[in-house]
């Protein structure tokens, strides 16, 4: 089980388990029929309370973890100022 606070870390421990969670819970969404756009809605109304060094991280293993035929069409433009 990962606890709320696992989000808010800036620790590898926590990274993984977060990235773990979502590769777990991810496929089961999509499986059941949810669409990955109502996916992608939820992490996007998450997102501002997630504290800001672990927002993309969030993002990214939300990308890793949809499966490929969802995910394809997605293209993830990061740009550093």
């Amino acid at each position: 089980m990962v606890n709320t606070s696992a989000a808010l870390q800036d620790d590898e421990y926590s990274r993984s388990m977060c990235d773990t969670a979502l590769a777990a819970v991810v496929p089961a969404w999509v499986a059941a029929g949810h669409g990955s756009a109502a996916l992608w809605a939820e992490a996007a109304a998450a997102l501002p309370g997630l504290p800001p060094h672990r927002r993309l991280d969030m993002l990214l293993a939300l990308l890793r973890a949809l499966p490929k035929v969802c995910s394809c069409a997605l293209s993830v433009d990061v740009h550093c100022s």
